[in-house]
């Protein structure tokens, strides 16, 4: 099986997800300060890992559950603080988030080949953009 991230995220996001709050939120100027570390994971991310678990296949034992996750942990007070440096500058250089919290992947990666390929800025990027 596949265990994801409650934090998944992108164009097409239902309208009560956690990030189109944060957008919706930082658009009318309001600040999110909950401080606790997420993991983000990008739509295509998503996807690509789900193609990558259909195409597995070996005959060694294997885990019962990989961990799909995002690039990097961030706050959602750091996400919303990324979210409006992006609305004032309209550019993706303005917005980095510190990816020194990175999280561990090695065993998805070893067995499915797959790691997440969006930093959580393009993704945030792609996903105001689309949101606008």
């Amino acid at each position: 099986g596949l265990r994801f991230p409650d934090t998944i995220y992108g164009p097409w996001d239902r309208r009560r997800s956690s990030v189109h709050d944060l957008v919706r939120k930082a658009i009318n100027g309001i600040s999110d300060h909950r401080d606790e570390p997420r993991t983000f994971l990008f739509s295509a991310d998503a996807v690509d890992a789900i193609i990558a678990a259909m195409q597995f296949r070996t005959t060694k034992s294997v885990p019962d559950v990989f961990k799909i996750e995002g690039k990097s942990k961030a706050s959602f007070s750091t996400v919303s603080s990324v979210i409006r440096d992006m609305l004032k500058s309209g550019n993706i250089d303005s917005a980095k988030v510190d990816s020194s919290q990175l999280n561990p992947r090695e065993r998805t990666k070893d067995y499915l080949g797959w790691s997440a390929g969006t930093t959580l800025s393009h993704g945030l990027f792609q996903f105001v953009g689309w949101h606008q």
